[in-house]
């Protein structure tokens, strides 16, 4: 096991940690990874705003952060409705 882990490990992670990794439609999930994949490598950068950044750059990112977990769980539930068996 490496000390740092891939960006496809870190995506799969976030897939876990927000209950995407089931998506029912195979484009959707793929939709999700590449956002995914997009975040992981933007949180450096976010990282290096919290820690030194203006209160009203690292306010926006984490309005940012709490809206996308928004969308996330909004994709969860319309999934869940569309596949009901």
């Amino acid at each position: 096991m490496g000390l740092f882990k891939s960006e496809e490990e870190k995506t799969q992670e976030m897939m876990a940690k927000y209950g995407l990794e089931r998506l029912t439609d195979e484009h959707d999930q793929k939709a999700v990874e590449k956002i995914l994949s997009k975040i992981v490598g933007n949180r450096l950068i976010a990282a290096g705003t919290l820690l030194g950044g203006k209160a009203e750059d690292v306010a926006k990112i984490e309005y940012l952060d709490i809206l996308m977990q928004q969308n996330f769980i909004i994709i969860r539930q319309l999934d869940k409705l569309l596949h009901k068996e």
